[in-house]
């Protein structure tokens, strides 16, 4: 009995034995399966292909994620950004008197004082080719001498090719070698939300990059710019010296010109303004070639409506009435025609109406599309001059940019000398002396008679400026150094 006690003892102590023996072989071999498994996820890391698994496998790799730098974008284009500033001279009269046309017959020969002026600006070059360089206006105005700086350090004095008040846009030429260029030809869509890069020369630091988004687009009435304004909310902080810069998007393609800020104190505050491609590209080809803008109409006056139809609600404007002999009469538009596109723009309001207008030269063509009877119809319209309704009304020709002197101001030839149909008030024109309705008979000694006699007699004489010219009953002499 004890014998037999004592094997089922020794049976049962070996079964423990067994059991505990296998157990250890067991989890030893799921321990050197896990360590396994884990280094194979290790080196699918490692090597940047790692498999995620749900009803469908989706590969991702983590080099082509990479978005920690932009510096791709940025030096495919930084370097068709370049630095501007300026020096000139503008005529600042602190006595009220001199502005008054009485007392101005008795001080003509009082000289106003010469205030030195600087500038700090950013510029994009347009035509690597040529040299041509895209800024705003605002930062070369006044200007007597224009320097530029290349990415590269180099640098060249510019020349003023062209400008266009209104839209604050300028075009600079330089004899330095360049080899790349922002492409300005096609119109880009530009929406809300869109990441940019600003790159300029803030407080004329060099090239400086600042990154944001569009926060509006078509902003108008805010009073930055003298014509019609469609510009470009953006975040990114802009300073100044940043005016005249390249807005871009990450593709690098040119889609604005940065140009001012909306702030109380000078401070930035997340408030900037930039000017579209689409007004770059129609404003800078005519700099480029006329030197100017000339603006003109189609003859028609319109009002924004509500357009309510079974496929659409949306806005357009209702040709109010069409003038006798005008473009859009010739055209074939008619009173009550709802005017919804030009030249494939849709057009909500009256200023989007005008804007696309003041984008073409007069002589030049635009495809309008109108909706009449519930039909689409297109017409082919000429811009054209602005009429001339009196004679005093005529905008007059304006002069060269070569002759800084007269800038700011229009003139007209007349039997007996050369009309001054027009001046802007703290223009060189105005600063030299000229006033609306003087008569100019001499400038430097030499009878004037027509337009090119004034060019010539002002180019003729490096420095300085006496002219003859009669105002009102009076005849007044201008001496200007």
């Amino acid at each position: 009995m004890n014998k037999t006690r004592l094997l089922i003892i020794l049976n049962i102590v070996m079964l423990f034995f067994s059991a505990f023996l296998v157990s250890i072989v067991f989890f030893d071999f799921l321990n050197t399966a896990n360590n396994a498994s884990s280094k194979t996820l290790k080196n699918n890391i490692l090597d940047n292909d790692v498999l995620l698994k749900d009803d469908k496998q989706h590969k991702i790799s983590v080099v082509d994620q990479k978005t920690d730098t932009l510096y791709p974008v940025l030096e495919k284009t930084r370097a068709a950004v370049v630095s501007i500033s300026t020096k000139g001279k503008t005529s600042i009269n602190n006595n009220p008197f001199f502005n008054d046309p009485f007392f101005e017959n008795f001080f003509r020969f009082n000289l106003p004082q010469q205030q030195e002026i600087q500038s700090i600006g950013s510029g994009v070059i347009i035509n690597s080719q040529n040299g041509l360089i895209l800024t705003n206006y605002h930062v070369v105005k006044d200007a007597d001498k224009i320097d530029v700086t290349l990415f590269d350090e180099r640098k060249s004095e510019a020349t003023l090719v062209g400008y266009d008040e209104k839209t604050d846009l300028a075009i600079l030429q330089i004899q330095e070698e360049v080899f790349i260029q922002f492409d300005i030809s096609k119109e880009i869509e530009i929406n809300l939300g869109d990441y940019v890069l600003a790159i300029g020369n803030p407080f004329g630091l060099g090239h400086t990059v600042t990154y944001g988004i569009v926060s509006g687009i078509n902003r108008s009435d805010i009073g930055i710019i003298k014509g019609n304004e469609k510009l470009i909310q953006i975040d990114a902080n802009i300073n100044p010296g940043n005016s005249g810069g390249a807005l871009i998007n990450l593709e690098g393609r040119l889609i604005g010109i940065n140009t001012a800020i909306l702030s109380k104190g000078g401070a930035n505050v997340g408030i900037g303004f930039a000017i579209p491609i689409q007004t770059v590209n129609k404003i800078a080809n005519q700099l480029i070639q006329y030197g100017n803008v000339k603006r003109g109409q189609i003859g028609l006056t319109a009002k924004t409506i509500e357009i309510l139809d079974n496929d659409r609600n949306s806005r357009g404007i209702i040709i109010e009435s069409v003038l006798p002999d005008s473009s859009a009469e010739k055209a074939g538009l008619l009173e009550g025609d709802i005017v919804v596109e030009i030249d494939n723009n849709t057009i909500n309001t009256v200023a989007d109406f005008s804007y696309l207008i003041d984008l073409n030269r007069v002589g030049e063509t635009i495809d309008v599309q109108i909706l009449r009877n519930n039909l689409i119809k297109k017409f082919k319209v000429e811009i054209a001059p602005f009429p001339i309704l009196e004679e005093e009304l005529s905008y007059g020709e304006t002069p060269p940019v070569s002759i800084k002197s007269l800038q700011g101001a229009t003139f007209v030839k007349k039997d007996n000398g050369i009309l001054v149909v027009s001046v802007e008030k703290g223009s060189n024109a105005y600063n030299i002396g000229l006033r609306k309705n003087d008569l100019i008979k001499q400038v430097n000694q030499k009878n004037v008679n027509d337009l090119n006699d004034l060019y010539d007699a002002i180019n003729d004489r490096p420095r300085g400026i006496v002219m003859q010219l009669i105002r009102g009953n009076s005849s007044v002499l201008i001496i200007r150094n």
